[in-house]
């Protein structure tokens, strides 16, 4: 039995305890959420001198979960393994980075604009099952935004349109990237990015708009794809976009607008860039563009082999007002109507200084070259 002075004073050392319990708790939760973002990371301040350092799955992910992080620099410092069967692996349902952002046209917009560099690191085996579109590493590089020297290795999308392992629309800049893996959607879809550039002011006015070009340098890619339309290696639809010094070697196997490096392009650049692999479609299928409107494609070759329908070719299915210049295809080449060693269709187009290998390509028929 204690007497009152006792239990008074149990009764007091209890509740004393309670309270300095109650407010070391309170004081670990405002140190967990006011925890600098620095310290979350290996290291590193999200400014282009000290980047955040990225070293694990779980911070590479955190990027996606923070919209104030998409305009800061950040550098891989390790592989990253995104294996599903891993301990806390997943099928992701969108992608990993900047998935959706409220309006695209608006100044970043949700965007990813600042620096990826993935310091020639690697991101394995992630794995993207989505009933939507835009999906990737990146679902969208905005203008500004740079995503530099990253490999992503043995990945797997399935999804609807614009879909590229990089990034599923690119309006930035992507360099020195290589890919490998394996994609499935409708439409858009290439083994670096769904789309380069945007295609065009938006239905509705915006007075924001201004077109974004994108530029994509220095990349290839080796991947299984299957699409329906403008599926590319490397970029499914190019629209006043760049593709510099690129390549890829791919099987593809679509409906129409197959290219084995850019499906379709319509008033961009193409330099010193060529294609291998396997192509089969039915319309306007080439071994490096399937589909060519209004843009200029310089010192390339494609030695894919390409088997369609109609609009079938060698370097490019179907060129609208093209310029092509210095170019050359020698992949076997297989079609019903208007095929062609190097262009099947030319309409309005210039060929110049371009040629083919009839034997290879097992025709003496081209619409030009």
């Amino acid at each position: 039995m204690f007497g009152s002075g006792e239990a008074f004073n149990l009764f007091f050392y209890r509740r004393q305890s309670n309270k300095l319990a109650a407010l070391l708790l309170m004081f670990l939760i405002v140190c967990f959420f006011t925890l600098p973002v620095e310290a979350k990371y290996g290291g590193g301040t999200g400014e282009p001198n000290t980047p955040y350092q990225i070293a694990t799955a779980e911070q590479l992910i955190s990027i996606g979960n923070d919209p104030n992080l998409l305009n800061k620099h950040f550098i891989l410092v390790s592989n990253i393994d995104l294996d599903p069967n891993l301990h806390d692996g997943q099928v992701f349902s969108d992608a990993l980075i900047a998935s959706d952002p409220e309006n695209p046209y608006l100044e970043n917009g949700g965007a990813f604009t600042g620096l990826f560099n993935g310091n020639n690191f690697s991101i394995r085996n992630i794995k993207i099952h989505s009933a939507r579109g835009s999906l990737g590493v990146f679902g969208y590089i905005g203008e500004g935004g740079c995503v530099e020297n990253l490999n992503v290795e043995n990945a797997e999308i399935q999804g609807v349109s614009n879909i590229g392992l990089i990034a599923g629309e690119n309006w930035g800049i992507i360099s020195n990237c290589k890919t490998s893996g394996f994609i499935n959607g409708q439409r858009y879809i290439g083994g670096i990015a769904g789309s380069n550039g945007n295609p065009g002011p938006p239905r509705c006015p915006c007075p924001y708009w201004k077109p974004l070009p994108g530029l994509i340098e220095r990349c290839y890619s080796e991947c299984n794809i299957e699409g329906q339309s403008n599926v590319g290696g490397l970029v499914g639809a190019n629209y006043s976009g760049n593709v510099n010094f690129s390549w890829a070697d791919c099987s593809i196997f679509g409906t129409s607008s197959i290219g084995g490096l850019i499906g379709a392009s319509t008033r961009g650049e193409i330099a010193s860039c060529y294609a291998l692999g396997d192509l089969e479609g039915e319309e306007n299928i080439g071994g490096l563009i399937g589909r060519n409107g209004s843009s200029s494609v310089f010192t390339c070759y494609a030695q894919a082999n390409v088997n369609g329908i109609y609009h079938v070719a060698g370097l490019v299915g179907h060129n609208e007002d093209g310029t092509i210049y210095c170019c050359y295809a020698n992949g076997n080449v297989i079609g019903e109507q208007n095929v062609g060693g190097l262009v099947s269709v030319n309409n309005l187009g210039i060929v110049h200084s371009c040629f083919w290998d009839v034997e290879s390509s097992g025709t003496i028929i081209s619409a030009a070259g």
